[in-house]
């Protein structure tokens, strides 16, 4: 979906328009209750960038409460797809007591 996108299909674009919606829906919910400075999102949807990222930052914008937390930075993984994996190596590193 996201290659097309790319290519210009407005189905495409559509698809991720609605998916970035819902994500944002569920990040307002984050963000009210926690209150980050700043969110992450991983993993291999997240590959899709700003057709994923640009919905979801303006539904945060729009609806998080109060108001000063609608501007929380919502940003790409840098490590890609594979940030899930460094990050459950990391736990069990920490729990084995390891490079802690």
């Amino acid at each position: 979906i996201h290659e097309a996108a790319e290519a210009g299909d407005q189905a495409a674009r559509r698809i991720w328009n609605q998916v970035g919606h819902a994500l944002g829906l569920g990040l307002v919910n984050l963000v009210d209750i926690v209150a980050p400075s700043r969110v992450v999102i991983g993993g291999g949807i997240a590959q899709a960038g700003e057709y994923l990222l640009g919905p979801a930052r303006e539904i945060v914008k729009e609806r998080a409460f109060p108001p000063d937390l609608r501007n929380v930075e919502i940003v790409q993984a840098a490590l890609g797809d594979l940030s899930g994996v460094y990050g459950a190596a990391a736990l069990v590193f920490y729990d084995l007591n390891i490079n802690t």
